[in-house]
């Protein structure tokens, strides 16, 4: 049995092997002042304060590394360490006030009608083409209404033709929506996206859009390009799969059928919907390919200029256009950061294949747009790639020198080895995250990227830059065909796949705990130097073990307390009492880790008064015409109901009452049952009981 003494050597030990990689935790520290500061709503605090306290840490902690270098000792550079990550913490929260403070967003509160003057930002077709999507920006209304509005989106079938532009000026009458609200609770939230992306509102439009003034002429306007690609996919391919071919090529995903995007998802190919490393790398790589080739042709020129450093450069020029054209979404930019540093090294005749290049790609994001570690993207991208840089430092350093070794008729076997590696290394570091966001798992993602990653980068993205490089000469045609094919095929490996049995497996939602468990667990993991960085993957398999095994009594109430849904995980009996959305469903099915294609049942005993439904000892009524209320309340333990109900007069006997005004205060209910007890929780942090 080891004594203290060892095992202080041990911890020692440990600990001196991170010095080399300190610089990593960095944005571990500032990702965790940033989560703090939205997860707990810490939008009182003063900036002035936090910057203050700041700056105080930092000079502290200055002093303690100078005091170190005069008099070492472990107690000085124990204080430097926890010193530095309380600063670093501090200047999270300090990001994340400061970027809060920008943002000025005027949110819509209440339904409206609004006749309108605004200009075009963006216009996409919606799947199958039949309606379409338009942000509108400088709104002007044409009425006296006291709301203001910065940016709104609509779903329209009034922008008749193909004549329409971005920057066109424009009047519409629409229907104006509020953000939604999370559906339950601790769910998305997209009133907090909206505020951050400046969107004021959603609706509908009502009459046909007319033209007040043409777009003016800009060169090179992003949006413009995007728009004169889509037509030009469009007028090649057919529409299904000119849709997913512009998700590759813009991020555009609004036309993608859902029956496909439904395959993607369940097969394991969704990620290629979102333009991230994949892409910007297979197009950073074809460019260097196609550079290096076309100068190495030419005689002489080889043995006398530093080619392979001008492909270099030529490819992050259209790394850079790529990111643009996409949008500059979190995962792009951080492809295009890391892809940018890694032919710079190549220009500068050095190695950039490590973890400090994924730091400096998170510090960009998180002190300029701090909100989106908060989002899948963020979190999903980063887990992805730095696993993958994590696992090719240490097993892959070896591969690659043995596939080297071998004989080039090997290679292709190699290859197939690597893309299989890649995909299990990227799935399994995935996995915690997209089952928190999202709580299915594709079963089936291994096979269906072994099969569908060779198009992708033989076939799909370098017919794809070509054909965006030979626009302007006209020469399209030929290329938009070869890259038809590929995503043809694409599709039709995914759909395939999506029917096989058990391809989709679906888990309940992490608690914060259970998910900010898992999250110290993985940096643990892949961060963490020596033998103890093991004990992440034990904890991170616990816990994920430790949620899937969880029963679930619950009860669903929207936040109109129309709709109601009960479920019993331990008895599978799913109840539901009004109507729901299929998104509302999906998610209060899938939190629960039930397939949202469950089938709901009628409470058994329901009437057009009132539904009656026992979870063990809990009585629940979900009445449906006041007339029953007095009835309902003497025998029942929980009552629901869609109007207002004056709790301490007309039902003070149950001991809970959720009425209409109970779900407009507090959003929308879920309530938790065990036995005799139940714990109500609302979408409005503040007033959970």
């Amino acid at each position: 049995m080891p004594n203290v003494q060892s095992i202080i050597t041990f911890l020692t030990n440990q600990i001196g092997l991170q010095r080399d990689t300190l610089f990593l935790w960095i944005p571990v520290f500032v990702g965790l002042g940033i989560l703090l500061f939205f997860g707990f709503d810490l939008k009182t605090i003063s900036l002035p304060h936090v910057l203050i306290a700041t700056i105080v840490l930092f000079t502290g902690t200055a002093l303690a590394r100078y005091f170190y270098q005069s008099n070492p000792g472990p107690s000085l550079l124990y204080l430097f360490y926890i010193g530095m990550a309380i600063s670093l913490v501090f200047s999270g929260i300090c990001t994340a006030k400061a970027r809060s403070m920008l943002i000025n967003t005027p949110i819509l509160q209440q339904e409206t009608f609004v006749d309108i003057e605004a200009t075009i930002e963006k216009l996409s077709l919606l799947e199958g083409g039949k309606a379409k999507r338009v942000t509108l920006r400088d709104i002007q209304l044409r009425e006296e209404k006291n709301i203001q509005l910065s940016k709104i989106r609509l779903r329209t079938y009034h922008f008749k033709g193909d004549s329409w532009k971005t920057g066109d000026r424009i009047r519409i009458t629409a229907k104006l929506l509020p953000p939604s609200p999370p559906v339950l609770p601790g769910g998305f939230d997209f009133r907090f996206k909206a505020k951050f992306e400046g969107l004021s509102a959603t609706g509908f439009t009502i009459k046909d859009a007319l033209l007040i003034n043409p777009a003016p002429k800009k060169w090179l306007n992003p949006q413009s390009v995007r728009d004169d690609i889509a037509k030009q996919v469009y007028d090649v391919m057919s529409p299904r799969y000119a849709a997913l071919s512009l998700a590759l090529l813009t991020g555009e995903r609004s036309g993608i059928e859902k029956n496909d995007a439904e395959s993607m998802r369940a097969s394991g190919l969704a990620h290629i919907l979102a333009i991230s490393g994949l892409h910007v790398g297979l197009v950073a790589g074809c460019m260097f390919f196609f550079v290096r080739l076309f100068l190495s042709i030419i005689p002489g020129f080889a043995l006398r200029y530093p080619i392979k450093k001008w492909a270099a450069l030529s490819a992050i020029i259209v790394a850079l256009f790529y990111m643009i054209l996409a949008g500059a979404t979190v995962p792009t930019v951080r492809a295009f950061i890391m892809t940018s540093l890694v032919l710079t090294a190549i220009i500068m005749d050095r190695s950039a294949l490590n973890l400090r290049l994924v730091a400096i790609a998170a510090l960009f994001i998180m002190f300029t747009t701090p909100e989106v570690i908060l989002g899948p993207s963020f979190q999903l991208s980063f887990a992805a790639v730095t696993a993958l840089v994590a696992f090719y430092q240490a097993a892959g350093r070896r591969w690659f020198m043995h596939a080297s070794a071998f004989h080039p008729i090997w290679r292709p076997v190699y290859y197939l080895l690597g893309v299989i590696m890649t995909t299990i290394v990227a799935t399994l570091a995935t996995a915690p995250f997209s089952i928190y966001f999202f709580n299915r798992f594709a079963a089936f993602s291994v096979l269906s990227n072994i099969l569908a990653m060779p198009l992708m980068t033989f076939v799909v993205m370098p017919f794809g830059l070509l054909s965006i490089l030979t626009m302007p000469f006209g020469l399209i045609d030929s290329t938009w065909i070869v890259m038809e094919y590929g995503v043809s095929h694409v599709i039709t490996i995914a759909s395939a796949i999506a029917q096989y049995p058990y391809a989709n497996l679906y888990f309940s939602t992490y608690t914060p705990l259970q998910m900010s468990v898992i999250g110290i667990s993985f940096i643990w993991l892949v961060l963490w130097q020596g033998s103890l960085r093991w004990v992440g993957i034990c904890i991170i398999c616990f816990v994920m073990v430790l949620s899937a095994s969880t029963s679930y009594k619950r009860i669903f109430i929207s936040d109109d307390a129309r709709g109601v849904l009960i479920a019993n995980t331990v008895t599978d009996e799913t109840y539901k009492s009004g109507k729901l959305s299929k998104d509302v469903r999906t998610q209060w099915l899938s939190s629960m880790g039930v397939s949202p294609h469950t089938p709901l049942e009628t409470p058994r005993q329901c009437d057009d008064f009132i539904c009656l439904v026992k979870i063990d000892e809990i009585h629940v009524a979900i009445i449906k015409n006041p007339m029953a209320l007095q009835s309902a309340c003497s025998n029942n333990d929980i009552i629901i109901a869609d109007f207002p109900i004056n709790e301490w007069q007309d039902c003070n006997q149950a001991r809970a009452v959720i009425d209409r005004f109970d779900v407009w205060r507090n959003g929308a209910i879920s309530i938790d049952i065990d036995s005799n007890q139940f714990k109500v929780q609302s979408a409005n942090p503040a007033n959970n009981q």
